[in-house]
């Protein structure tokens, strides 16, 4: 029996999303850096971001759930570590260059 259309097509779109936010929550909860910016402000970020990573990424990500799994979680844990590293350096950044103005 074949999955549904309705699954793969969650499987495709949204994991990715929930991958790159799990980043953020991870990097937060488990290895937060020094004056990290509260988990609020990550996610608020992570918002347009994620659309910036995750978005290209749909289209290498569209065939790969159902005949290369290897590729498919390689590609997911790839957007889960822009989630843990980008957003918070991003901020920090943005933050400094507030401070400076």
């Amino acid at each position: 029996m074949e999955p549904s259309a309705l699954l793969i097509n969650f499987v495709n779109l949204g994991v990715p999303f929930l991958a790159y936010f799990a980043g953020i929550i991870i990097r937060k909860v488990a290895l937060p850096g020094k004056d990290s910016p509260p988990l609020s402000k990550q996610l608020l970020l992570g918002i347009p971001v994620s659309l910036v990573i995750v978005a290209p990424t749909l289209a290498i990500l569209k065939n790969t759930l159902t005949t290369d799994l290897g590729t498919y979680l390689l590609t997911v844990g790839v957007i889960m570590e822009h989630g843990m590293i980008l957003t918070e350096t991003a901020l920090k950044h943005m933050k400094n260059l507030l401070k400076k103005a």
